[in-house]
């Protein structure tokens, strides 16, 4: 990771091989790139700018997938616990008719 006195260009680079290696965690990053933009508006530099504007789209394209990602399996959790207390309930209620047609039979009775 650059150290407080990286330039702009050091910053970028660290933040594109991250990247480029399947880096997971995006505040590290979010934060190299947050500082290099920082640099670059104190001292532009040719060239930068653009890398800059595009490492910060694929940082927000990856944050909206991963929150995208973490609702669904949020949705996901909250359908399987409704899936299960259904299932839970129809075979409370199959135990109920069981026991009726047993108490039926034994008195005689045809349900």
């Amino acid at each position: 990771m650059p150290g407080k006195e990286a330039c702009a260009g050091e910053r970028l680079r660290y933040v594109a091989q991250q990247w480029l290696n399947g880096e997971s965690r995006i505040e590290p990053l979010r934060s190299q790139l947050d500082k290099a933009n920082e640099q670059l508006r104190q001292e532009p530099a040719e060239g930068l700018s653009g890398l800059s504007t595009l490492l910060g789209s694929l940082l927000n394209e990856r944050k909206r997938h991963e929150d995208a990602m973490q609702r669904s399996n949020a949705q996901l959790a909250e359908q399987q616990h409704r899936a299960d207390e259904l299932a839970a309930k129809l075979e409370a209620l199959r135990l109920i008719e069981q026991s009726m047609v047993n108490k039926a039979s034994k008195k005689k009775i045809q349900p």
